[in-house]
């Protein structure tokens, strides 16, 4: 149990260089005009390649991601709770709809030039990320009650799980989430790596 905690708490470092990484590019391309469809097919056509990093760095995002939903609920799972293995059925759900978002992006990025293909392509991959944070914010919320229940989590991150968690259930707040996890994603680490 104690290797995968530490484990966990050293890949939490990695997530957050990560997360800061992919709100960085998010902003740049935010800045590009990725908002509006016609600027995407002209950024996909013309200057890709902070939408391959983006998808790069989801990719490797979910692999984080996986060691920490494994970690966290190492760290959490009371023997008389079992219906808080939905948290990390929600988490694998999550991460999985993540990698489908980040390969059809990938895919969109370098085989899709006409606009209606893309178009079409950008909706469901819009709708497979917001239903991935959706998702994400069923883990938090269930994982963080559940820690916060059996005091294996500090109150306060707990609680700042729990916000994350109901943010989350709003996807178009996705960046707001991104940029509050990395906090939490923080203390996550630092409990891990002590393993009390």
């Amino acid at each position: 149990m104690g290797n995968m905690q530490k484990f966990g708490g050293l890949t939490a470092f990695i997530h957050v260089l990560l997360g800061i990484a992919m709100l960085i590019v998010a902003f740049m391309l935010i800045g590009m005009g990725l908002t509006d469809p016609e600027k995407l097919i002209d950024i996909v056509r013309n200057n890709p390649g902070l939408l391959i990093l983006q998808d790069v760095l989801k990719l490797l995002s979910a692999v984080t991601s996986t060691i920490l939903v494994l970690a966290l609920s190492q760290r959490i799972v009371p023997e008389r709770l079992p219906f808080i293995r939905s948290g990390p059925l929600f988490g694998f759900v999550a991460i999985l709809l993540l990698v489908v978002n980040a390969c059809l992006s990938l895919y969109a990025t370098l085989f899709i030039s006409r606009l209606e293909g893309a178009q079409v392509m950008n909706t469901a991959i819009t709708l497979l990320g917001m239903l991935s944070v959706f998702l994400n914010g069923m883990w938090y919320i269930v994982e963080n009650w559940v820690a916060r229940r059996e005091k294996r989590l500090p109150g306060p991150l707990a609680v700042l799980g729990l916000v994350i968690g109901f943010i989350s259930l709003l996807p178009p707040l996705a960046i707001i989430v991104l940029v509050i996890s990395l906090v939490w994603t923080v203390g996550l680490g630092i409990v891990l790596l002590r393993n009390e």
